[in-house]
């Protein structure tokens, strides 16, 4: 239990140093039992310079939409899929990549090179969706690699 909470605080204060948001918008992340375009969208936005921590999550899908980072047709409110999650962590963190992902910058070779990376497991599916926790980890393992 004591590694649980420990690795919960850990990942909680990495997160909050590596990005300016609110506690409430962490807490309700970690909460959170499936990770939604318009969360992810808030972070990868600040995280990115697109927006500051008083944008509205709303607003920030909108400004990933204008970056053509998210497809036009996606709903706020829809579960992002974990290589959506890639392909945002890829271009927030401007990751090299092999030649494929050099080539195409897509949502397929960025999860690809994550796993590559050891961000992602090898047994990972590329339509999971996330928990906040999980989404995190994800977040976290990006920042102490890519910074």
């Amino acid at each position: 239990m004591k590694k649980v909470i420990c690795f919960c605080i850990s990942v909680l204060l990495s997160a909050a140093a590596a990005f300016s948001q609110s506690a409430d918008k962490m807490t309700e992340i970690l909460d959170t039992k499936t990770v939604t375009y318009q969360q992810a969208a808030y972070f990868f936005a600040v995280a990115n310079g697109m927006a500051n921590d008083s944008a509205s999550e709303t607003a920030a899908v909108e400004m990933l939409k204008q970056a053509k980072l998210i497809k036009e047709d996606v709903h706020g409110n829809e579960p992002i899929p974990l290589n959506q999650v890639a392909f945002l962590c890829a271009n927030t963190w401007n990751v090299k990549g092999g030649l494929m992902y050099r080539i195409f910058k897509n949502p397929r070779y960025s999860f690809k090179q994550l796993q590559a990376d050891g961000i992602i497991s090898y047994t990972d599916d590329p339509s999971k969706t996330l928990n906040g926790h999980q989404f995190m980890n994800v977040i976290v393992d990006c920042i102490n690699l890519y910074e």
